[in-house]
């Protein structure tokens, strides 16, 4: 019996081959979004490239910073703001992290964030990247509730790239309402891919404990 305990204990010390730590290497709950005088009285101040978030670059169009505008459900998930992706200067709005993450061979990386419908009217659009490494499209009613999406799991390959927002994709918009952002992370998984044996090593690994045990016997 106590080969076969031998034989589940190098298999359990296989499957725990490599290690694995997780961190969260970016996150934006837009706390204080923009800095003193983007809060406008009505509940929101519009940002443009001449007033950059401070996490983020608005690279085209406007983006809304809201507060308690219209009464719009800001204070889920993550607190008091969130972005309309839709800036009220009648141009659509795209805006990129201002750190260049490295994404490096090896490591794995998860994107996940969280969107609403505008909560006024009508049915809006917008494309979520990380780096070259993938994108999302997602359309959302206004009336849609807060959800939270998860982009990844990617495995590094080396390149560089920003997380990008962007609603201009979808052509030009002049009604000043888009879908609702908060709460974006960026987690990074060190030796994920390590972790994961190739095929080939597990039956060579599993072939030699099964000699081992023979031999003992």
């Amino acid at each position: 019996m106590r080969y076969f305990a031998g034989l589940k204990l190098g298999l359990a010390a296989l499957a725990l081959t490599g290690s694995m730590s997780a961190a969260v290497i970016f996150q934006d709950t837009f706390p204080d979004s923009g800095g003193p005088g983007v809060e406008e009285p009505q509940g929101f101040g519009i940002v443009t490239g001449t007033l950059d978030l401070l996490k983020w670059d608005v690279t085209d169009g406007s983006v809304d910073v809201l507060d308690t505008f219209q009464s719009l459900n800001c204070g889920a998930p993550s607190g008091k703001r969130c972005l309309d992706i839709n800036g009220s200067n009648g141009v659509t709005g795209r805006i990129q992290s201002t750190p260049m993450f490295t994404f490096l061979a090896g490591n794995s990386y998860t994107l996940t964030f969280w969107l609403a419908g505008s909560g006024r009217t009508g049915t809006d659009s917008v494309r979520v990247s990380l780096g070259s490494l993938g994108s999302v499209d997602v359309t959302l009613a206004s009336g849609a509730g807060w959800q939270i999406y998860t982009l990844g799991q990617f495995t590094g390959n080396g390149s560089t790239g920003r997380i990008v927002i962007d609603s201009t994709v979808f052509g030009g918009d002049s009604d000043n309402i888009g879908i609702l952002v908060d709460d974006v992370s960026l987690l990074e998984t060190v030796g994920a891919a390590a972790d994961i044996p190739e095929p080939a090593t597990v039956l060579l690994s599993l072939a030699g404990l099964a000699v081992l045990a023979l031999r003992r016997r």
